[in-house]
This record gives C-alpha cells, structure tokens and sequence, in this order.
C-alpha cells in the first residue's frame, strides 16, 4: 500500500503566495516606472514638436487657431543699418507672442515665392513660433518675389538681421540668475504701424542675440549671410528647411537630372523654369529675352492657366519653344538646352553657403528625402563641411517633407520630425 504524501504546511503555503503577491507588485511597480519614465522620457523628446506639428496641420487644413491670439504689426526696415551694406528700404511683418514678451527673436526668410510675406505657409509658421514664444520678424525680399538670385538678397538679409539685433526689447539676451528681467512687460502694446525702431544707446545691442530661419533657397541665403564676420557670433541657432548647400550644384542637378547614387530624382518643371528665367539671354535671340522672362514670371506665379497658355502661343518662335517645353513638362529636354549653354557660367559666392565657415551656433538642416526642386544631398554635403569645421549640426532627411511642405506618412517618421522640431523649439 503507498504511503500517504506529506501535505505541506498551510503557513508555509500562505508564506509562498505572499512571496508571490510580493514579485508581482514588485514586478508591476517596475513596469509602471518604466512606462512612466519612458512617457516623461517621450514627453521631453517629442511632445512639444509633435504639439506644433499638429497645430501646423490643423492650420493648413483650415481649422481655428486656439483662442490667443498673436500681435502682428508692420515694419519697415530701412535703406540704412548700422554695419550693414546699404541698399533699399523692405517691407516687413513682426509677429509677437500674446500677452507676454518674447523668449527669442527669430528673422524668418522666405524663399521664391511671388506671394513673399503673404504665402500662407509662411504667416502660418509664423503665427505659430509666436504662439511659442518667439518674435518672429518676415522681411519681404523683392528679388526672391521675382523669382531672382542674386547677391543683393545676401546682403538684404544681413540688414534684416542686425536691423532685429538692434531691437533690445526683442532680442536682448535672458538676463543671469538674480538680475533684473529684460525687456518690456507683458502685455505692452505693439509700435504703431510702419515705425521704424532704431539701435538703442549703450551696450544692449551688442549683447543681443537672436535665431535665424529660412525656406528653400532663402534658407541657404540666409546662412551664407549670418556666416559672415559680425553675425556669425550673434546667433541663438539657424535652421535651414530645403535649404541649398552650392548652387552650382543644384544648377548642375537641374541641367543633367541628378547625380546622386541611386534612384535619380527628376528635376522639378518649377525650378528648371527658374534657372531657365536666369539664363533667359543665353537661350534665345537678344529681342526675345525679355518677352520670355516676362512669361516664364507668369508662369511661375500662376502656374499652367489658361491665360498663360494663351500668352505663350503669343511668342516668337524660339521663346514659344521654350514655354511649350515647360507647359509639357519636358524637363530633360530643357535641362540639356540649359547645360549647352551655360558654359563656363558659375554664380557668386556669396549665393552659396558651402563656400563660408559655419555660423558660431547650432545648426538644423531638415530636408525632404525625396526634393526634386533642392536635392536632399545638399544638406548632407553641408553638414558634413559644418561638422568638419567644428559645427554643432542637426540634419534629418524625411519623406513627411516634400520640398518646403510638410506631409502626412508613419508614424516612426513623424515621431522623428517632432524629436528634431522639439529640439529646435527649445533653442
């Protein structure tokens, strides 16, 4: 007969279930930390990107901005700033933060465009870095408006930088632990509209500082000029969103159709027009010139309507040519015009921020991976000549953003879009 097995005591058995209860609200209590660190942890990284992101989205699809809204005056830069190359007075706009002072003043540039500081995207973005804090000054540029590169927009955009770092009350450094606050109080009303504000006495302006943003060639504009001596100390960060690194580069690209390992990206119809407007006189008869640079403007600021199709059947023959080429969209028939008579044709320097140092500040690239008007290797040649020189760079090649727009896709890429605009917002 089989003896009876030894049942096991019943403190014992209540001594194992509690060691049990005990690992699993160990257990339990591990797991909610973690969750609750790795929420704090993503909260910090990319909840004030993704915040933006989504106000940004909203805005665009036509949806209310919240309640507060931001200040927006007009100014007016004039023809003459201190240490600044002298030229023509700009129109502007300053977006203020509502009901408080600014954290930082950020000059925003926009790129080619006819609409310049009246582009939607653009009154968007700026609306909503107000929103953040920011005062956020949009120059007009009129040869950017007119779809022209040149040398003279560089130095417009130096005038539009010192112009704002000579506004204390925008740009003034946070004052140190214990001093007394600077700037105006919340809620001080705007300048009235038109007024031209000028350098303040003393050592404010000298100790000022502000942020520098640009939109597709006038972001790479806007870095070659705050890289040169005099600005390149008085930066916050500078932010560059499908900006141009060599614009003989993007020209080559535009002519030849890529050479970038992989999968070529065909050149955009819009910027071909561009550089074909540029080299307008090397591809038609002197009398045709200017009759094809005044289509090719329309075109570009109105697309393929009617009334522009009707214009270009109106052309002389070479210059018709020309139009009907880019009405079809044949761009490497057009690239390959352009490249046999460009020649030897290379632009200033001044035009192309690979050619200069870094700006002494962190530098942020963002990139569409797949840009056919400015292709994404121009930030990657630029932040690796930055890092090269000592640069602080941020550069993020993304599919949410096409050209200078952004888009919708997964969610792991606009995880990584919020991380990078999180880290931008908190400069």
């Amino acid at each position: 007969m089989e003896a009876a097995r030894p049942q096991p005591a019943a403190g014992s058995s209540r001594q194992t279930s509690g060691r049990l209860r005990r690992r699993l609200l160990a257990a339990a209590l591990v797991l909610l930390a973690a969750l609750a660190l790795g929420y704090l942890l993503l909260a910090r990284l990319v909840l004030p990107g993704l915040v933006f992101l989504a106000r940004y989205r909203a805005a665009q699809a036509g949806v209310a901005p919240r309640a507060e809204s931001v200040q927006v005056q007009p100014v007016r830069i004039p023809a003459v700033v201190q240490d600044a190359p002298a030229g023509r007075a700009l129109r502007a706009r300053l977006y203020l933060p509502p009901g408080r002072p600014p954290r930082r003043a950020v000059l925003f540039v926009h790129g080619l465009h006819a609409a310049g500081i009246d582009e939607p995207r653009l009154i968007t973005l700026a609306r909503l870095l107000a929103q953040s804090g920011y005062a956020v000054l949009t120059p007009e540029f009129p040869d950017l408006v007119a779809f022209e590169l040149g040398a003279r927009t560089v130095e417009e955009i130096e005038r539009a930088a010192r112009w704002l770092l000579a506004q204390p009350e925008l740009s003034a450094q946070p004052p140190l632990a214990g001093a007394a606050a600077a700037g105006p109080p919340a809620g001080r009303a705007p300048a009235p509209a038109g007024t031209v504000l000028h350098p303040p006495p003393g050592d404010a302006a000298a100790s000022s500082r502000i942020g520098a943003m640009g939109v597709s060639f006038g972001g790479g504009l806007m870095l070659s000029a705050v890289s040169r001596p005099g600005l390149r100390d008085r930066l916050h960060f500078a932010f560059a969103l499908g900006g141009h690194a060599d614009l003989d580069a993007v020209i080559e690209y535009l002519c030849t159709g890529g050479t970038e390992p992989g999968e070529p990206l065909p050149p955009h119809v819009y910027a071909v027009a561009v550089l074909l407007r540029l080299l307008a006189e090397r591809c038609v008869p002197a009398p045709q010139v200017q009759a094809l640079r005044g289509w090719l403007l329309a075109y570009l600021r109105e697309g393929e309507s009617e009334a522009v199709r009707a214009s270009a059947r109106r052309l002389p023959e070479a210059a018709r040519r020309l139009a009907e080429l880019c009405l079809q969209r044949r761009t490497s028939e057009l690239g390959a015009l352009l490249a046999s008579r460009r020649g030897e044709l290379r632009s200033p320097q001044a035009l192309s921020p690979l050619r200069h140092p870094p700006p002494h500040c962190p530098v942020y690239l963002l990139h569409g991976s797949q840009d056919n008007v400015i292709p994404p290797a121009e930030s990657v040649r630029l932040a690796q000549r930055y890092r090269e020189q000592g640069a602080e760079v941020h550069l993020l090649l993304s599919p949410l953003v096409v050209h200078a727009e952004l888009q919708e896709q997964s969610w792991l890429e606009a995880i990584r879009l919020a991380a990078f605009w999180t880290s931008l917002l908190r400069r």
